[in-house]
C-alpha cells in the first residue's frame, strides 16, 4: 500500500523559535522524489501578531514556502514562492480574523530536505513577530 499523501504541522511554538515570522525545518530524509506538490490546508495565527508598531493592520500577508518550484508558481506573470495570501477581514482588541487565499496544490522542488516558512507584507518586508507569538502551519504533500 502506497502513501499518496504526506501531512506535516510546522508549529514555531514547538520548535522554540525566536523568529517565529521565518521558520526553517530541518529534515532527517529528504522529502521523497514521488511527492510532486504542496498544499496549505490550514494556518493558525496566534492574535495580534500582524500589527505594526503604530497599530495599524497589514491588508495582506503573504505566506511563503521554499520547497515551491518558483518556475511553475506565477503571481501576476512573476516567479514566486508564495504559498498563500491571508487577507484581514476584521480584528478586535485581541483577535484578528483572516481569511485565506489559496489556489490549491503547488508544484514542489524535489528532494529538499529543508522547509522555509516565512510570512511578508505587500511590500515583501517580513513581519516582525516576538517569540511568545506563534503561527502553525498545516502542510500536505502530494504524489
Amino acid at each position: 500500500m502506497s502513501n499518496d499523501r504526506l501531512y506535516l504541522t510546522i508549529d514555531s511554538k514547538k520548535l522554540k523559535s525566536t523568529t517565529p515570522e521565518d521558520v526553517t525545518v530541518y529534515l532527517k530524509n529528504e522529502l521523497h522524489q514521488d511527492y510532486t506538490k504542496v498544499w496549505l490546508k490550514k494556518i493558525y495565527v496566534q492574535y495580534n501578531i500582524f500589527v505594526v508598531e503604530r497599530g495599524q493592520l497589514h491588508k495582506c500577508h503573504y505566506i511563503h514556502c521554499s520547497v515551491l518550484n518558483k518556475d511553475d508558481n506565477l503571481i501576476n506573470g512573476e516567479k514566486s514562492d508564495i504559498i498563500a495570501i491571508l487577507h484581514s477581514r476584521a480584528k478586535s482588541n485581541r483577535q484578528v480574523v483572516f481569511e485565506m487565499s489559496n489556489t490549491g496544490p503547488k508544484l514542489i522542488i524535489p528532494r529538499s530536505s529543508t522547509i522555509r516558512m516565512y510570512t511578508t507584507d505587500a511590500d515583501n518586508n517580513i513581519i516582525k513577530m516576538t517569540p511568545r507569538h506563534s503561527i502553525i502551519y498545516d502542510l500536505e504533500f502530494l504524489k
